[in-house]
């Protein structure tokens, strides 16, 4: 399996190759890179597509605590590793932070950003108790179904099958979660930095999840080209809408790779 040593860590991540523009995209809290497999069929044809798992999800090892500052360093090292000196950073939640935080760290190295379902605030006081103690209770004791349906609830509408993830989430070390769940209900608000993120960006948002939130964002940022709001779209747009968002995601892909 390929792992790269770079930042002091050993990152997990695929790599579809190719001669176009490469293209890191990177998953949300709770999930892994499995979580952007109808991105990277969308653009694989067109653009080098990179995924990777963040500390302590999926494949990668959690080394200890970290922020999503931490995480921008490892997503800008693993593409510098991999001889992509400039390249596009995307994701979904969690994932979009960490762009946000690359294309601050190392603007030269960043083409164009993409967030999917990210919130540019923490979670409000009454949301972080709740899913604090939730996540509590996970970490002592393993996963309930109630604990599963509240993420599920969240993440997809009523229909969807969450099968696949229901089993990632029995996995899911219960030693990382306490480190993991500390840095996303403590992590620090982009609000003051969005304008300073002047390279390329697009914001694609579900209806249901936070939408007058993601058009504050949209609006925040100094160079955002669009907001693509997906009707009745929850925070897992990206698998229940993946036509819905991948096409924005292309052609914003496509303008920029001019």
């Amino acid at each position: 399996m390929p792992y790269a040593d770079v930042n002091g860590q050993h990152i997990y991540y695929e790599d579809t190759g190719g001669d176009g523009p490469a293209v890191l995209l990177m998953h949300a809290f709770a999930t892994d890179h499995d979580l952007l497999v109808p991105q990277v069929e969308a653009l694989r044809d067109e653009f080098r597509c990179v995924v990777m798992d963040a500390r302590g999800f999926g494949l990668t090892p959690l080394t200890g605590p970290y922020t999503y500052w931490d995480h921008a360093d490892d997503a800008l090292a693993l593409m510098e590793h991999l001889g992509a000196a400039r390249a596009f950073y995307g994701g979904v939640s969690q994932g979009g932070f960490v762009a946000m935080r690359a294309a601050l760290r190392a603007p030269e190295r960043v083409i164009g950003i993409a967030m999917i379902g990210t919130p540019v605030d923490p979670e409000p006081e009454p949301i972080r108790k709740e899913f604090g103690a939730m996540f509590a209770e996970w970490a002592a004791n393993g996963p309930t179904k109630a604990h599963m349906q509240m993420m599920a609830d969240v993440m997809f509408p009523p229909d969807y099958d969450w099968s696949l993830w229901e089993a990632k989430w029995r996995d899911w070390s219960q030693e990382a979660i306490p480190v993991q769940v500390d840095e996303l209900l403590a992590r620090d608000s982009m609000a003051p930095l969005l304008g300073n993120i002047t390279v390329p960006s697009i914001v694609i948002n579900g209806e249901y999840d936070g939408i007058e939130a993601a058009k504050g964002m949209a609006e925040g940022l100094a160079n955002c080209e669009a907001l693509v709001t997906i009707y009745r779209g929850y925070h897992a747009v990206n698998l229940t809408h993946s036509d819905l968002v991948s096409g924005p995601l292309l052609g914003f892909l496509r303008r920029h790779s001019r």
